[in-house]
Parts: C-alpha cells; sequence; structure tokens
C-alpha cells in the first residue's frame, strides 16, 4: 500500500492549497490510512472532503461558465427599470414576500448582462413563484419595445458593379446551374443536407445558383452569402486565379464568398456550421429587426428594418396540459393590463389553431406563449424568443429543453435566458451540488396570511373513527375530501390499501355524498371531467392515486387523507398536502399508516408545514439517491465528504466561482 501512495498525483489548484495550507494528496492518503494520532486523521479527511467537493462542485460551475461564454454578446440585456417593477407589483392583489423580492431582483439583475440567465428557482409550494417569472416576463417585454431608430443602410460599395432585379443570368449558365444540382458530389449533398437542416430556421439556401455568367455552389439570399465548396479542379493554380476574380465580381453585388474545401465537410462539419452562423448580422441586431437587407436606389444594399416596433417573446412551458392551461388563465389579467399579448399552445389544440397561433409565433405577432411540450416540436419557429420559463425542468429531458433555451428555432438568432422552477424542495446542500451548472434562487418564506395545515398521523382504530367523523362533519358543511392510495388495482405481490378497494369503502362511509374514483390509467379526457366535476362540488369525495399530486387545486377541497402513508416520500407528502391549503378555510391532513406505523418521517410531517425542513430531515434519514432517484444523476457516491456539509460546499463554490471570475 505503502508503495503505491507515491504514486498519487496533485489535483487541486496550487492557489487552493495555498489558501487552506492543505498538505499534499499523497501525503493526505498516507496520513489516513497510517495515522500517527487522531490530528493527522482529521487534517487527512478534510482535504479530501474538500477534493472530493471540489470536483463535482467545479465540474457542475464550469458548465455554467461554458454556457455563459457561449450566449456572450448573443443574448439581449435589458437595464432594469425600479419605476416600471414598482408600477407592476402594484398591480398584483397581494403582497410580495420578502423572498420573492430577493429572488426577483437577482433574476432582474441577470438579464441586464449580455450573456444568457441561467437561474433555477427552488420553491415550496404556495410561495408562488410565478409570479416572479411573470413580473420579470412583463418588465422584459414593456423595456424591449422602447427601441431606438433603426440603423442607416450601408453605404454602396466604391466601384461596385450596380446590382438590380432586372440583371438576367445568360441561358446557358441557367441550363448548366441545373444540371449541375442533378450531378451533386457526396462533398455537396452532405453540405445541402446541413443548410437545409432546421437549425438554420427560416433561411433558404439555394444550389448552384447563378451569378450572371458565374455560378455558385450555394446562395442565401437573406445572408447575402455565397458558400462554395472546393474540389480537386480548383487546386490548380489557373483555376485558383479565376476563383480570384469570380469572388472578387461577386463581392462587388455585396454578396460575401466563404470557401470550404471538400475534406472539411467530412471532419470538420461543425466549424462549417459555426461559420456560416458567424455571417448572420449581429443578434441584438436581428432581435431589434435590423436583420432584413433592403436595396436603395442612392445607397445600394443595407441592413434595416420592415418589422419595426416587435418586442421580445417570452415562452412558459409546463410539463403536462393542466398546468399550462392553469398558467395561462392565471397571468391574463395582470397581461392585458399592459396590453401583452398571448397564446396557449398545447396537444389538445385543434390543428387549425396549432397553425395559427404557430404563424403568430413565428411573425412576432405575439408576446407570450404558454404551453407544453408542445413548444418544441420542429415547426415552431420564434420570431425573438428572449426569455424561455421552464416549470417542473426536472420533468423535461436535456435535449427538450435545450431546444428553447439554445436559440436555434430562433428567427433573431439571439439565446434566450433561461429560468428553470421546480417545486419540489431540495436541501440547499443537494441543490447546488445537483443544478451547480444554474445560479440558485430559493423562495420558502409563506404568505402572513395563510393559515398552517393541521397534519395528524393516525395511530390506532380509533384515531381513524374520530377522524372519519370529523370529515363527515366537514362535508356537511360543503367542503370537499381527497382521498389518497399507493396503488390503482390490489396488487398480490405487494399488500397495499389501493384507490379501487378505497373508493368502495368509502361509498358506504360517506353515504348519501357523492364518492369518485380517479386514476392515472383512465383516459385524459375522463380525468379532466372527473376532475372538473370535483372542482364543481358536483363530487365531493375523491378516491385517487397519486395522479393528484400535481393537478389543480380545488378552492373548496380542505381535507387530505393518505392510506399507506409510509409509503410515500416526505417530498410526495408534502406535495399532496398542499392540494389543500386554503387562506379562507382551516385545512386538514391526516395520515394512515398500515398496522399504525408511526415513522420518524411521520412524525415529521406533525411537526412542520415547511417543505425544505422537510426535505432536510428526509436526507437525514435516507440515502440521497433514494431520496431523490439520483443513481443516474452523474453524483458520485462520496467517501469522504457529506452532502449535508452546506459550509463546506458552499465556501468550496465560492472558490470555484472566484477562480473563474478572475480568469475573466
Amino acid at each position: 500500500m505503502k508503495k503505491y501512495i507515491g504514486d498519487i498525483d496533485e489535483v487541486l489548484p496550487l492557489e487552493i492549497m495555498e489558501k487552506y495550507g492543505f498538505i499534499p494528496r499523497k501525503e493526505a492518503y498516507y496520513r489516513v490510512h497510517f495515522p500517527k494520532n487522531k490530528n493527522d486523521i482529521e487534517i487527512a479527511r478534510y482535504r479530501l472532503a474538500y477534493e472530493e467537493l471540489f470536483e463535482i462542485n467545479y465540474r457542475a460551475i464550469s458548465a455554467k461558465y461554458k454556457s455563459f461564454e457561449k450566449s456572450e454578446g448573443k443574448s439581449i440585456a435589458i437595464p432594469l427599470n425600479a419605476d416600471l417593477i414598482k408600477d407592476i407589483i402594484s398591480n398584483i392583489p397581494f403582497d410580495l414576500t420578502d423572498h420573492q423580492k430577493i429572488v426577483l431582483f437577482q433574476a432582474l439583475k441577470d438579464m441586464e448582462k449580455n450573456h444568457g440567465m441561467q437561474r433555477l428557482l427552488e420553491w415550496d409550494v404556495w410561495t408562488w413563484k410565478t409570479v416572479v417569472a411573470l413580473i420579470a416576463s412583463i418588465h422584459a417585454i414593456l423595456e424591449s419595445r422602447k427601441q431606438p431608430s433603426p440603423p442607416a443602410p450601408l453605404p454602396k460599395r466604391e466601384g461596385s458593379i450596380e446590382y438590380s432585379q432586372k440583371v438576367y443570368n445568360p441561358k446557358h449558365i441557367v441550363e448548366l446551374s441545373k444540371k449541375l444540382r442533378k450531378d451533386s458530389t457526396e462533398a455537396e449533398d452532405i453540405l445541402w443536407e446541413l443548410l437545409r437542416n432546421r437549425q438554420f430556421n427560416d433561411l433558404k439556401f439555394r444550389r448552384q445558383h447563378p451569378f450572371w455568367r458565374y455560378i455558385a455552389d450555394f446562395y442565401c439570399d437573406d445572408l447575402k452569402l455565397v458558400i462554395e465548396l472546393d474540389g480537386k479542379i480548383h487546386e490548380s493554380n489557373d483555376k485558383k486565379e479565376y476563383d480570384g476574380i469570380r469572388d472578387e465580381i461577386i463581392e462587388a453585388y455585396w454578396v460575401n464568398v466563404l470557401r470550404f474545401k471538400n475534406e472539411d465537410i467530412y471532419e470538420n462539419i461543425d466549424n462549417i456550421f459555426q461559420s456560416i452562423i458567424s455571417y448572420i448580422p449581429s443578434p441584438i441586431g436581428r432581435a431589434l429587426g435590423w436583420g432584413l437587407w433592403v436595396w436603395d436606389d442612392e445607397l445600394g444594399w443595407g441592413l434595416c428594418s420592415k418589422e419595426w416596433g416587435q418586442g421580445l417573446q417570452v415562452a412558459i412551458m409546463a410539463p403536462t396540459e393542466i398546468l399550462a392551461r392553469q398558467h395561462f388563465a392565471s397571468i391574463q389579467d395582470l397581461l392585458m393590463k399592459y396590453n401583452i399579448s398571448s397564446h396557449l399552445l398545447v396537444w389538445s389544440t385543434t390543428a387549425k389553431q396549432k397553425h395559427a397561433v404557430k404563424t403568430d409565433i413565428k411573425n412576432g405577432n405575439i408576446d407570450v406563449v404558454v404551453g407544453t411540450h408542445a413548444l418544441v416540436q420542429d415547426d415552431v419557429i420564434f420570431h425573438n424568443l428572449w426569455l424561455v420559463i421552464i416549470d417542473e425542468q426536472h420533468r423535461f429531458g436535456v435535449k427538450q429543453r435545450e431546444v428553447l433555451e439554445s436559440g436555434l428555432w430562433n428567427r433573431s438568432w439571439v439565446i434566450p435566458h433561461s429560468l428553470n422552477m421546480t417545486a419540489t424542495p431540495i436541501p440547499r446542500t443537494l441543490a447546488l451540488t445537483l443544478y451547480g451548472d444554474q445560479d440558485l434562487s430559493i423562495i420558502s418564506e409563506y404568505p402572513k396570511w395563510r393559515k398552517d395545515i393541521f397534519t395528524k398521523v393516525s395511530k390506532t382504530d380509533n384515531n381513524r373513527y374520530d377522524i372519519e367523523l370529523f370529515v363527515r362533519s366537514e362535508l356537511e358543511k360543503g367542503r370537499q375530501v381527497f382521498w389518497i392510495s399507493p396503488l390503482v388495482e390490489e396488487s398480490e405481490k405487494i399488500d397495499l390499501a389501493n384507490a379501487v378497494n378505497t373508493y368502495e369503502s368509502l361509498v358506504d362511509i360517506f353515504s348519501p355524498f357523492q364518492v369518485w374514483l380517479l386514476h392515472g390509467k383512465m383516459k385524459p379526457k375522463e380525468k379532466e371531467q372527473i376532475m372538473q366535476d370535483f372542482k364543481d362540488n358536483k363530487i365531493q369525495v375523491l378516491s385517487s392515486t397519486s395522479v393528484v399530486e400535481v393537478w389543480v387545486d380545488v378552492p373548496n377541497a380542505t381535507i387530505m387523507c393518505i392510506e399507506w402513508a409510509e409509503r410515500f416520500g416526505l417530498s410526495q407528502l408534502h406535495q399532496f398536502r398542499w392540494r389543500v391549503w386554503r387562506w379562507q378555510y382551516q385545512s386538514y391532513c391526516y395520515l394512515f399508516p398500515s398496522k399504525w406505523n408511526y415513522t420518524d418521517r411521520l412524525k415529521a410531517m406533525e411537526r412542520t408545514n415547511n417543505g425544505f425542513e422537510l426535505a432536510e430531515i428526509d436526507l437525514e434519514i435516507r440515502w440521497p439517491w433514494e431520496v431523490y432517484g439520483l443513481r443516474q444523476s452523474g453524483v458520485p457516491d462520496l467517501k469522504v465528504a457529506s452532502l449535508t456539509d452546506l459550509e463546506l460546499i458552499s465556501q468550496i463554490r465560492e472558490d470555484i466561482e472566484k477562480m473563474f471570475e478572475t480568469k475573466k
């Protein structure tokens, strides 16, 4: 063992080693395995714990700064208008909490930078993260409408050939270009597929395009860009001289010429893509409407605007249609006050409506679009998407989020700012580690006028009987009840309560009140109808599976009962409980464990209503992988460090952030 320790290399940066006076890595391993005293072990373990957490967090923070670098100068910076923010807040029918104000300020300051915001907004249920996103969106849209005058057209190049749409190409050149299209080379075919790819949005390229008596391999009129693919025939000196003369003449038409070799197609296709993008006018200019080429008899070709006055667009994506509709309905009043247009795009939208919505999105006739995965389809092209808000971001795949966040489906070529949101409280230590590629904001403060939910674990049969009597008394007052079970039908392997059997029992217990069944195996329309009937109080008791965890809120439902409660995680129980949190009525949550299994986790539910406190308790009781399903997340099993050490993780992240800021 000792002879191998000498081969261990150092991994921590020298500046970190000097700052903390860390012993070398090989010495730390030696002291851990062959300590002389307790102090040796403590010094070595702290150094190795720092190293473990440093590696994880450096990888995440590095990804964040790479994202910033990639979007530098390609995202729009909007200065914070304090007066406008005050005006928007004054139109909200309740007071913002201190946490909401802090998080809003963090997001607005991010948006003042000219690189894309990457922020994760983590919140507890009913702390109203949507309000923060809505205020930021309205502020951005209204500020974007304050645009300067368009730039003057570019001056005509001296000595250039007068360009006119009346210039005709010789007939034999036109016929030759048609023939060349049919007899294209393999390299030309590959490049053609790239140019036709959706990544170039609405930019149209033409193959073998004639310029008077010359033919260009590829031509884009929107960019005034010629792309030449040079085969072996271009390698001779005569041909090189001919290419130079031809390029000079073509460039006199205010056209750029970009050349690639055949081998570039096979070896550097990504570089070709980036080279073509570099000829697209400034993202900021395009976003403001400067990306349109116009002809002026006096000045020649230049950049000007035919769509002046259009502002920025905001996309809000939710994981389910019901949540998307809920978001859309909740933001309408405030949007209309500021004359901001909006659309809803979900799967159930009719084909005719989808076409109209997509057309409005593409042409910039809509400011805010709310939708589901329907927003990330190939035919959804944004005119000028500037801000992307993704609700429950963990329920979308990385590639799905990238469709919106990358800006590749954005006609303005702007890389949008991204605000990801999640309503699953995660301990701060885990959130910093798992989502280190984003800046973290947390809302854990509840409105002061909210009443706490009364939570009780049923420990005996008598407890259960008393609870059922209380539930009946609430039903008689006109209130409604959710009754949750872990399974839909009986299982031979696991003897759990199930929604079907529970439903049958509840029909007998609470007659003559209407009891109904809801579960995930039902068809979408059937589920929606049941939830609508429940919302309209046509159903008083709903026996359901966990499908209600992310369903709409029913204002009149004040009681949540959960069978076999110990089978659910604390986070999930917390989500269930807040389905019935009301401000006008007292709310109740009753937990029924199997065989009166009164666990520490269920005791925690009685003790606190704070989701972040519950998340910390869950982390202490169970492995993080078990709690949050992180086996595939890329977070390794730690040998020395602990993911609950907030002080050390915070210090490490501060050190790494400082390293990256110093490099700028």
